[in-house]
């Protein structure tokens, strides 16, 4: 047994000392490319390592067995609390507390504690683990006890949580711990060690206690930040922090309490995310039943943010559960490397999808219960068909990401037509599906088709059918429940009756999920075994329901043996982007990789329905595979390319798109295509009953509109339809406009227009906005926030989703003309507002000729009455993905005279005189006042000038405040100019040290409604003045402009000069404090400005205004130069 292995080795090495020859290496974190996670747990007292390569998944090293036992390691026959460090000369220190807590119950000693608990307290052990390593395979050994290094010590309650760290000061290791003296409280100490680690060299010295003495302070962590080192302890069943310039003493008391649980926690442990400014909080919430580790992430070390639990958000532990009190580090991928061959452990360190996130979206919309065949190199899949007709549209792919529609296969449907199992058997295709109490099949020799009427199997109270060829020969199908049954050789009847074969996988009973549901059996043979994926938990209920399991065996009919990395897929919180994942499949391609397709709901768009989604899968030297965690986001996957559906029609084809399908029976001839426009034969009295024609919408924000034209006593609209039970839309009769709010309540008003006319819906997030028109250009808005949110599966069952279209009601003819659907992409012409993720304000925008890159440069918001105090910075190089480049000025750091209220920068790029050499000026707000910062990048690091740049109000104004720099290089003279002001707006020349202003060169220039916030830009011989009129707390905050032939004005004011303002029907709101951006060499204008934050900023009062977003919108100009009204978009 490899623990058993290792033991002899540690003795051994313990004996005779190291046998590797200790070469310092310094290692840099550059260096680093995996994490090694140590821990222990309560059932068995041991040490245990678990790896990551992403330092979000992590994955045990020996499957979830310790890799060192404490009963062979440790004087009580047990360890808590480990922790490792990495020294200077490369080499791993691990250090233990010696206690087993549950040793009378083990057997391994007949009282609780080895000294009495009234006297000595809880654990009373005195004794310490020192382990030393060069490769973290080969260790040394000493177990020191604390109650013999003197005999002061001798009535020491207890000494546990050591942890190491390097003293630079004194070039020693150290050791520090938590101890008390009989039931004292606790209080946190330190001592030094020799070279080998092995030995303690001095006396323990007070670390930290504690202001209030009655309190304990335990479990101490030590992290160098700077020139700073932050303790983080477990006080009050909390995590607390105090911070100090020295290692060994004077800690200041912080009383904030910094974990987020409700829940006791303990052994807090700060580690670094590689290549990013990023830290990681992890503590032991040791209150939960059953326990865990929880996260958070910072990196200022004042502001964290949730990242969740293992497996309750983006942390995974992938084979092992209930940790405690752990420690991680960064390893080298040969370390992590080495480490995993020793123990067999399948991680590769080596990113196999580099360029891509997973999971991946590969089909938006309502795509449930995805079955995918290979056919060579070609990929056909389908999907759940329910009562929409033409059914089971078969999709195509030569690479697995990119989908084009290829064929509708069924319009004859008897009930619910779902779960479908595309294969191909010989030279033909098969589509087993339930529908209506029983299970059918369609066959065609063609993909193509034409495809056969559905057969029905008479195999009643089974659903989810999936077909394997056994090992006989034979054709089955796998059913839900784990039962099975034989088919004839032809693929169309059955053979005698179902069998029981599969009992699923039992997930743990604390878990949240609809019901057990084993079903969506699809089975797969590779390498003499049969894989058997299922799905459990149901697939909708809680976000947490479904998930996927995996089984094996030499048999089709079993006996099966469960994945020991089970669940392969699943949604572990509701936190998680996608909820429900579950229903896969198993597919490879034509180079050899393997993946698994599957289906989920994402978060906060249940209208959508189930979308389909694909990750990649890795085959282990075990027989198993298991998902591939190459990259897990942070923050949501973006969107894939679109498929190849059209959903707009203009209708001057012969035939409907492949697009649109009915609700039911599809009768063809109730749909006519001439001259351009689609004539539909109207049915029943409302949607209830009406003639429906829908597509599947793929976006969470889309607009459709369509041109109506009413024959004889027709009624016809939009609509957005879930089922008879939930559906909203706008629909007329030439006499008055009918607004359906849901099934059970509408609302009318008068048509003006007559029975010709246009109708539209903006469906924002579920919030729908309803517009009409007489002639397709001017819209009047009829309904605004329309609410269809609640219109899904968990509120009127079906499993179907939100789609939209066309209605006709009564009996006459209805025409319809260009029907138009337009994503919010499509609206837009870029990617949807807000550009950044998170509250950011007053965006200054730059094109660095240096970099060849975009930079956005704004306030840090979301801090009450604008207290942030730091600046950051974003890249991109398309405008659409903007990469966070952490702060780049620190007010409370780095500049002396201003240590908050942190707002309003603006940049600018100046050439050096040196080939490839630029210098970067930073303006901004600080207190109050302006200073200027210089740079080498436009990342930074910044150096502020030292002292204010401006901190007076010029002569001639009374009021107003100094904020908001704009800078401007003249490009017709050649000359900088600084701006600035609120409440009134001044100019003055920079010197060409551009730290400071040239005297006698002050103007004021204020222009009407002018309130702050300026912008100057310089096109075609004229100067462009843009500022922000009113208050930003206000929903009227708005852009204006003026023009003139000078950089110093005087402004001409246009007649209509708002180009910028809110739009209510949108939920868009203070809307303002802009910069311009022009694409190098074109004539192409975009505008940069903040929000309120969507949708919730406009109910929070005055305080959204420092709750705010960063959008980006085209600019345009009209023929005279004048600049065209802005029209904010989602």
């Amino acid at each position: 047994m490899k623990t058993k292995k290792l033991f002899l080795i540690l003795f051994l090495l313990s004996t005779i000392g190291n046998l590797h020859s200790l070469q310092a290496q310094v290692l840099q974190e550059k260096d680093m490319g995996a994490y090694l996670l140590v821990y222990f747990k309560d059932t068995d007292h041991a040490l245990h390592m678990a790896v990551s390569p992403d330092g979000y998944t992590f994955t045990d090293v020996n499957n979830g067995n310790p890799v060192m036992t404490g009963d062979t390691i440790a004087l009580q026959k047990g360890i808590r609390d480990p922790h490792i460090y990495r020294g200077p000369d490369g080499a791993f220190y691990l250090t233990m507390t010696d206690l087993h807590i549950y040793a009378k119950k083990a057997g391994l000693r007949e009282e609780e504690w080895i000294r009495p608990k009234e006297e000595y307290g809880w654990g009373n052990n005195r004794a310490l683990v020192l382990m030393k390593s060069n490769d973290l395979i080969h260790w040394t050994r000493a177990n020191i006890r604390i109650d013999q290094l003197s005999p002061e010590l001798a009535e020491i309650g207890c000494a546990w949580a050591p942890e190491a760290i390097y003293d630079e000061e004194k070039e020693k290791m150290m050791i520090y711990f938590t101890m008390r003296f009989r039931n004292e409280e606790a209080k946190m100490y330190y001592v030094y060690t020799n070279k080998d680690f092995n030995k303690i060299e001095s006396l323990p010295a007070l670390l930290f206690d504690h202001p209030q003495k009655e309190i304990s302070a335990i479990d101490g962590d030590i992290t160098k930040i700077g020139n700073q080192y932050h303790l983080f302890y477990a006080c009050n069943k909390g995590i607390m922090k105090a911070v100090s310039d020295k290692l060994t003493g004077d800690y200041q008391f912080d009383p904030v309490f910094y974990d987020s649980e409700e829940k006791p926690c303990e052994a807090p442990n700060i580690w670094k995310r590689i290549g990013e400014d990023k830290w990681i909080l992890m503590y032991d919430i040791f209150g939960l039943k059953p326990n865990n580790f929880g996260f958070r992430e910072t990196s200022d070390f004042k502001h964290f943010t949730d990242v969740g639990r293992f497996n309750e958000g983006f942390m995974v532990a992938t084979n092992f559960d209930m940790p405690k009190h752990g420690a991680v580090i960064q390893l080298t991928k040969k370390e992590a490397t080495d480490l995993c061959k020793y123990w067999n452990c399948p991680v590769t360190f080596e990113e196999e999808f580099p360029t891509q996130e997973f999971p991946k979206v590969i089909l938006q919309g309502d795509y449930a219960d995805p079955t995918i065949l290979r056919d060579g190199k070609d990929f056909y899949m389908t999907h759940s068909a329910f009562v929409y007709s033409p059914g089971f549209l078969i999709w195509h792919s030569t690479d697995l990401m990119h989908w084009e529609p290829l064929v509708r296969t069924m319009t004859d449907i008897t009930g619910s037509a779902y779960a479908p199992d595309l294969v191909k058997h010989g030279d033909t295709y098969y589509i087993y599906y339930p529908s209506h109490g029983t299970n059918y099949v369609i066959w065609s020799k063609d993909i193509k088709g034409p495809w056969s009427a559905p057969i029905d199997l008479k195999l009643q109270r089974y659903i989810d059918p999936g077909h394997i060829v056994g090992e006989d020969g034979k054709r089955y199908l796998h059913l839900n429940r784990g039962d099975m049954i034989q088919l004839t050789d032809d693929g169309l009847a059955t053979v005698g009756e179902p069998f029981h074969t599969y009992n699923g996988w039992q997930y743990p009973e604390n878990w949240e999920v609809e019901c057990f549901c084993l079903e969506s059996p699809k089975l797969t043979y590779k390498d003499g075994y049969y894989y058997l994926t299922s799905a459990e938990g149901g697939t909708a209920g809680p976000a947490t329901s479904h998930m996927v399991v995996s089984a094996r065996s030499k048999s089709v009919k079993g006996p099966w043996e469960n994945s020991p990395y089970n669940p392969i897929v699943h949604t572990y919180s509701a936190n998680e982007q996608w909820w429900s994942k579950g229903h896969g499949t198993l597919i490879d391609d034509a180079e050899g990789n393997w993946w698994i397709v599957y289906h989920s709901y994402e978060n906060g768009a249940y209208t959508l329905g189930r979308q389909t989604l694909i990750e990649p899968v890795q085959w282990l030297n075990d027989g198993w595979f298991r998902s591939v965690k190459a990259k897990i986001p942070t923050c949501p996957t973006s969107i894939p390319a679109k498929s190849g559906m059209k959903l707009s029609d203009n209708f001057n084809s012969k035939e409907l798109g492949i697009q649109w399908t009915t609700w039911g029976k599809y009768d063809k001839q109730n749909f006519e295509l001439k001259d351009g426009s689609l004539y539909m034969q109207g049915k029943g009295t409302s949607p209830k009953d009406g003639r429906l024609l829908l597509i599947t919408v793929p976006d969470k924000s889309y607009q459709i509109e369509t041109e109506v034209d009413l024959k004889d006593s027709g009624t016809g609209g939009l609509i957005l339809y879930y089922s008879e039970k939930a559906f909203a839309g706008i629909v007329s009769d030439g006499k008055q406009f009918i607004i359906y709010k849901n099934a059970n309540e509408e609302e009318k008003i008068p048509n003006t227009f007559g029975k010709h006319f246009f109708v539209r819906i903006i469906n924002d997030k579920d919030h729908c906005t309803l517009q009409i028109s007489k002639d397709g250009k001017l819209w009047d808005t009829v309904k605004t926030d329309m609410n269809v949110s609640g219109f899904h599966h968990n509120n009127y069952r079906g499993f179907y989703a939100l789609r939209a279209g066309l209605l006709a009601i009564g009996n006459a003819q209805v025409a319809f003309n260009d029907f138009c659907y337009l994503s919010v992409t499509e609206l837009t012409g870029t990617d949807k507002n807000p550009v950044l993720k998170g509250l950011y304000a007053d965006p200054e925008i730059l094109y660095s000729q240096k970099t060849k890159k975009y930079y956005i440069y704004p306030t840090s918001d979301g801090y009450k009455n604008w207290g942030g105090w730091y600046f950051k910075t974003f890249s991109s190089d398309n405008l659409k993905d903007w990469k966070d480049e952490g702060i780049i000025l620190d007010l409370e750091k780095d500049v002396p005279w201003a240590e908050g209220r942190a707002w309003a920068p603006c940049i600018i790029e100046k050439k050096g005189q040196k080939e490839g050499e630029y210098k970067y000026y930073f303006y901004y707000t600080g207190a109050g006042k302006i200073g200027v910062a210089v740079a080498d990048e436009p990342t930074g690091p910044f150096v502020d000038s030292g002292i204010p740049l401006l901190d007076q109000r010029p002569e001639g104004t009374n009021r107003g405040a100094v904020i908001d720099p704009d800078v401007f290089h003249d490009p017709v003279s050649g000359k900088d100019y600084l701006y600035w002001g609120n409440g009134f707006l001044a100019v003055a020349e920079l010197n060409k040290d551009m730290i400071s202003i040239k005297k006698k060169t002050l103007k004021l220039i204020t222009p009407p409604q002018y309130s702050e916030g300026t912008y100057v830009f310089y096109r075609n011989g004229l100067y462009y003045f843009l500022w922000s009129q009113n208050d930003t707390r206000s929903e009227d905050y708005q852009v204006r402009y003026g023009t003139s032939k000078f950089p110093t004005g005087p402004i001409d004011i246009p007649e209509d000069n708002q180009i910028l303002s809110k739009v209510p029907q949108k939920g868009i709101y203070g809307t303002g404090h802009n910069s311009v951006l022009q694409i190098p060499g074109k004539d192409e204008w975009y505008i940069v400005y903040h929000r309120f934050n969507r949708p919730d900023g406009i109910k929070m009062g005055r305080d959204a205004g420092y709750n705010r977003e960063v959008c980006i919108d085209k600019m345009e100009f009209n023929e005279d130069g004048s600049i065209m009204p802005i029209v904010p978009q989602l």
